[in-house]
């Protein structure tokens, strides 16, 4: 009779509850019991078997070299050996943040002006720090923004899941869209290569929804959402929130206008026309050669384990 599995990944993670899903796996928080921390640890949806390929290499190559407060921390990529999780499946294991998806931490239509000034900064400045690294996030949306408990400078913001994110300039394959209908730029729509502008615009959405309550447009068909991104009419603030300034109104309009060249031309850009509210957290150097330390490591034992 065989023994039951460990209840720990590797003799190391103990599953506490479930955190997230999304379409390339789950997420967990664990207690790490080498390192004596809780941690995130993202799963890969489907068990699979890749060597330095695999998505998650591309994801933690990218975000490994992200070191920034409003950014989560990309920690290590590894590959289950043994527990309750299948064998061979790879994870990563990232900075456990508490704080939850901007749209559940905040009420959208009825947060205070003042609150979803700071989190549009607080988000800008996650994005010039991607930015600055050569990175499009590319999937700019509620639940990739997580707020924790407001403190006395204001809510805490953390930009997270870089699964999508690519170098700047690189299009999508014809006829492939990457990212969440209601947040994707009109570049990205049409396969045109994209840069930091993409996100602004998916931020500018975002911004419109924490303030309204309600998605710029007022459709679920996804043939209409992509006509209003393309030609739909603007994303005005100033029939849903008569308490917003007109300056964070034109802010929005800004950051979703149609073309990229009418929109800031980068997250700093963009902070100066919200009339940055905080002085912006300074990045740390990243930690040369982690990704591909951990990629190596990956092939290796996706060899070793058959």
């Amino acid at each position: 009779m065989s023994a039951p599995p460990s209840p720990l990944v590797n003799r190391r993670f103990l599953l506490l509850d479930g955190i997230g899903r999304g379409g390339m796996g789950r997420v967990f928080r664990a207690f790490d019991r080498r390192d004596e921390r809780i941690v995130a640890l993202k799963v890969s949806r489907d068990g699979e078997r890749g060597g330095p390929d695999h998505p998650f290499c591309e994801e933690f190559r990218t975000w490994s070299t992200l070191s920034h407060p409003n950014v989560v921390r990309a920690l290590e990529l590894g590959r289950v050996e043994d527990g309750p999780i299948p064998r061979g499946t790879p994870y990563l294991v990232l900075e456990n943040f508490r704080g939850r998806p901007a749209h559940r931490a905040l009420r959208p239509g009825r947060a205070p002006y003042a609150v979803l000034r700071r989190v549009a900064a607080e988000v800008l400045a996650a994005l010039e720090h991607v930015h600055d690294r050569g990175v499009v996030h590319r999937d700019l949306k509620p639940g990739n923004v997580l707020i924790g408990r407001p403190s006395s400078s204001g809510p805490r913001v953390k930009l997270t899941d870089f699964g999508l994110a690519r170098e700047v300039g690189r299009r999508s394959a014809p006829g492939a869209i990457s990212g969440s209908l209601p947040y994707l730029a009109p570049e990205a729509i049409l396969g045109r290569a994209v840069d930091g502008r993409a996100d602004l615009y998916a931020c500018g959405v975002l911004m419109f929804h924490l303030a309204t309550g309600r998605l710029p447009f007022r459709t679920d068909d996804a043939g209409d959402v992509l006509r209003w991104h393309l030609a739909g009419p603007p994303a005005d603030l100033a029939s849903s929130r008569a308490d917003v300034p007109e300056r964070f109104r034109r802010f929005v309009a800004r950051l979703t206008e149609r073309s990229a060249t009418d929109r800031p031309s980068d997250a700093r850009a963009a902070l100066a026309l919200l009339g940055n509210p905080f002085r912006p957290a300074r990045a740390a150097a990243p930690i040369a050669g982690r990704a591909e330390r951990a990629a190596l490591r990956l092939a290796v034992d996706a060899t070793r384990l058959g």
